[in-house]
C-alpha cells in the first residue's frame, strides 16, 4: 500500500468514526426524553397536542415546543407552552390550578349565594371594640385563595367558605393559614360553615 492510499485510508477511516460519534450524539439528543407531570388537585385531565389522560402521569416526548393544557371540574384551566429541549434530562413538572370560585362585585350580591343574608354592618366595629385584630382582614372579604373562597361575615356573623370537595383538607388548611396570615392567631374561634363544591 502506498502512501497515498494509507492516507486516503486513515481519511475514510476517521470520517466514518466522525460520522458515528456525531450520529449517536444526535440520537442522543433528539430521541424521546421522560416527562412526568404532577397536579394539584390530583386526577386532572391534561392534553398535550394529540395526547390525552390524567395526571400523574409520565410520558415520552421528542424535544420540541407543546401546548399543554389542564382541567378539573371547579378548577380554571390551565394553558401553557411545554419546551422539551435537546440534550435535557428527564423532566419532572408539577402544576396547581386554580379554584374556579369568581367573586362577585360586591360583599351584598356576595352573600345571596351565602345563607341567604348580607354581612353583618357592625361585625367590624365590634372587633375593634373587643380588641381583635379581626378587621385587619375585614376589607379583603370576599378572597379567593388557590383553594379556597372566604364569604363576609353573615348576619349572624358565619363565614361560609367554599373548598374543592376533591381535595377539602388542602382546602382546609390553606384557608385557615390565610386567617393566621391577616391577624386571627385562632381562626376555630371564628364561625366557619365549610362547603364543598
Amino acid at each position: 500500500m502506498d502512501k497515498r492510499r494509507f492516507i486516503m485510508a486513515v481519511f475514510l477511516f476517521t470520517l466514518v468514526v466522525v460520522f458515528m460519534i456525531g450520529a449517536i450524539i444526535f440520537s442522543a439528543a433528539y430521541s424521546k426524553k421522560s416527562v412526568s407531570i404532577s397536579t394539584s388537585p390530583v386526577n386532572a385531565h391534561y392534553k398535550i397536542d394529540s395526547l390525552e389522560g390524567t395526571a400523574p402521569a409520565t410520558l415520552k416526548l421528542k424535544p420540541g415546543d407543546y401546548q399543554i393544557e389542564l382541567s378539573s371540574k371547579n378548577y380554571e384551566t390551565l394553558k401553557q407552552t411545554l419546551v422539551v429541549k435537546p440534550f435535557q434530562k428527564n423532566l419532572l413538572l408539577s402544576y396547581a390550578l386554580k379554584f374556579d370560585f369568581p367573586l362577585r362585585p360586591s360583599k351584598e350580591a356576595v352573600t345571596k349565594d351565602f345563607g341567604g343574608t348580607p354581612p353583618n354592618p357592625d361585625w367590624k366595629q365590634k372587633a375593634e371594640n373587643l380588641k381583635i385584630k379581626y378587621a385587619l382582614f375585614y376589607d379583603k372579604l370576599p378572597y379567593r385563595g388557590l383553594n379556597f373562597y372566604i364569604s363576609p361575615p353573615t348576619q349572624d356573623d358565619k363565614f361560609f367558605i367554599y373548598v374543592p370537595a376533591a381535595d377539602p383538607e388542602d382546602g382546609k388548611q390553606a384557608t385557615l393559614d390565610w386567617f393566621r396570615q391577616n391577624g386571627i392567631t385562632d381562626p376555630n374561634s371564628l364561625n366557619i360553615v365549610w362547603q364543598y363544591r
